[in-house]
C-alpha cells in the first residue's frame, strides 16, 4: 500500500502539463500571428483604473488567488465544477448558481472599470 501510496507522488508529464504548455504556445502563437504581441506586466485596461504599478497589479492578482481558494474550499468546490456538474445533471440549483457566478461577475467588472468601450 505504501509503495502505490508513492508511485501517486512521482512527477511525469501528463495531459494537464502538456495543457498548460499548449495555452501558453497557443497564446504566443496566436498573439504573433495578429501583430498583437508584446510583453507588458501590467495590461493596458488595468493601468487606466489602478495605475501602471506592477506590485499592485500582482498584489492584487494574488489577493484575487487566495479568496478564489477560500472561497472553493468554503463552498466544497469551484465555480466552474459546480456549474458544469449542475448543469450536466440539469439541477435547477447549478443553472442559478451559473446565473449568480456571471451576474456577479459582470456586476463586479462595471463597478471597477465601469461601461468604456475598448
Amino acid at each position: 500500500m505504501a509503495a502505490a501510496k508513492g508511485l501517486a507522488l512521482v512527477a511525469g508529464v501528463d495531459w494537464q502539463f502538456m495543457l498548460v504548455i499548449g495555452l501558453f504556445i497557443g497564446a504566443f502563437f496566436a498573439s504573433r500571428l495578429s501583430g498583437s504581441f508584446r510583453v507588458s506586466l501590467v495590461p493596458d485596461l488595468f493601468a487606466a483604473r489602478f495605475g501602471p504599478g506592477a506590485a499592485r497589479r500582482w498584489g492584487i492578482g494574488m489577493l484575487g488567488g487566495v479568496l478564489l481558494g477560500f472561497g472553493a474550499r468554503l463552498a466544497d468546490g469551484c465555480t466552474s465544477g459546480h456549474t458544469i456538474s449542475g448543469a450536466a445533471q440539469l439541477a435547477l440549483s447549478g443553472w442559478v448558481a451559473t446565473l449568480g457566478f456571471f451576474g456577479g461577475g459582470i456586476a463586479l467588472a462595471l463597478l471597477l472599470y465601469g461601461r468604456r468601450s475598448y
